[in-house]
């Protein structure tokens, strides 16, 4: 199944996608706040496929679950909404500036020194991290007021690359290591930061960090890649750092959710990539949630990890090997989303996903990006794949994952809906 595209003309450099709004951050320095919402609105009435539209680039949530696929596997519904896809696939979405422009709810000076190295939205708060250091500024969760406010800066620490999780931000240095920092939140359009430094977790050369699950992951192209394992502490008299917030008055909603945090999560070991996958070679390593890939010449390993299992050996075991022919290129970078694995090469950015059938399905996308991204911890844009070309951004709907066996695929992420117990 072809993904859904959708251009919007400009001069971007990054994107975040939050709450209903679309963030872009233009090339002059300025962030440009787009009203998502409405423009996906107003694109299913002009395009006459106001199901497909919803459901491909405002809610990924609409056709996973339990629910939809009691629906989904039907033959004679699955065919109509497979049509429906395949027909706005083939519509030219495209909105130039005059239009793009009228969506514009704020345009203001980017909260952090341009260009940036990587963003992440988390508890309401839009993180950049670069040379000049780390920023957050707050986002709007309802829409009214201003959509994004004044940033502040965290950490003067040069970082390339962070992800949240747990009410924690990992950050990754390159040659001074793996840190990580507590999270703040939003109140009222101010940012509130616990008053504590990023700590080291590990001292080895770091270029990119994920999570798995509780636990970090950090690549590297020249020391090996690792696994920060921590285990789970449900000691009531474990000291942490929301209890010291909420002794200094910090606002108890914030202090409350980072003693939860910090007295679950306990640091336990480094696993080295040698450990992980049983051989010792040159590679690029991911991981996001259940899986860990190693990405080397034309060969994909995974491994399938459960931090949950209460066998001593059953964290970590081998998930099989993949065999794709025909790239061109060196692979520059790679991430893990739901719908598959993307991967960058030096002329193209291949998707790879899961097809119905448990074959695999790969989606090429021609020519060197000023960057991408995707968004696998987003409850409504985890079909979403985002890239910035030179005159406009790309935003790419992933379909084909709404009727795949979530349990056994080999490619992405298992899906799971936000429950009481959040993995995320």
């Amino acid at each position: 199944m072809q993904p859904v595209k959708l251009r919007l003309e400009g001069e971007f450099w990054d994107t975040q996608i939050y709450m209903g709004f679309l963030y872009l951050f233009a090339r002059d320095g300025s962030l440009v706040v787009i009203d998502w919402d409405r423009l996906v609105g107003d694109l299913g009435e002009r395009t006459g496929q106001a199901f497909a539209t919803e459901a491909a680039l405002r809610r990924s949530d609409h056709l996973y679950g339990p629910s939809a696929r009691l629906f989904l596997t039907d033959p004679g519904i699955r065919s109509v909404v497979v049509g429906r896809f395949e027909t706005l696939a083939a519509s030219d979405l495209f909105l130039d500036r005059a239009t793009v422009a009228r969506y514009v709810v704020q345009h203001a000076e980017s909260p952090s020194p341009f260009p940036h190295a990587d963003s992440v939205l988390y508890n309401s708060l839009l993180y950049t991290v670069g040379k000049s250091g780390v920023y957050c500024a707050p986002c709007a969760t309802k829409r009214r007021g201003t959509a994004i406010g004044r940033g502040i800066k965290r950490w003067d620490g040069s970082a390339s690359a962070c992800a949240a999780s747990y009410n924690t931000v990992a950050l990754a240095t390159g040659a001074s290591g793996l840190f990580e920092m507590i999270s703040g939140s939003s109140y009222e359009g101010e940012v509130q930061v616990p008053h504590l430094e990023p700590r080291l977790i590990v001292d080895r050369h770091c270029t990119d960090c994920s999570w798995s699950f509780f636990n970090i992951f950090g690549t590297s192209r020249f020391h090996g890649s690792f696994l920060v394992q921590y285990k789970l502490r449900q000691d009531q008299d474990y000291p942490d750092e929301g209890q010291m917030m909420a002794d200094a008055g910090w606002a108890e909603e914030l202090a409350s959710g980072l003693r939860q945090t910090s007295r679950r999560r306990e640091f336990d070991r480094i696993v080295d990539e040698q450990e992980l996958f049983g051989v010792s070679r040159s590679g690029y390593e991911i991981a996001y949630q259940d899986k860990i890939y190693r990405v080397h010449d034309k060969l994909i390993s995974v491994i399938k990890a459960n931090p949950y299992s209460k066998k001593a050996d059953g964290c970590l075991n081998s998930f099989g090997e993949v065999q794709i022919a025909g790239w061109k290129g060196n692979l520059v970078s790679a991430k893990v989303a739901v719908f598959g694995v993307v991967l960058e090469y030096d002329a193209a950015i291949v998707v790879i996903g899961n097809g119905a059938d448990e074959s695999l399905e790969t989606h090429t996308i021609q020519g060197e990006p000023v960057s991408w991204r995707v968004f696998p911890r987003s409850a409504n844009y985890r079909n979403h794949l985002h890239i910035v070309r030179d005159d406009c951004l790309e935003v790419l709907s992933f379909n084909h994952d709404y009727f795949v066996e979530q349990k056994v695929k080999r490619m992405g992420t298992r899906y799971s809906a936000v429950s009481g117990r959040r993995f995320v």
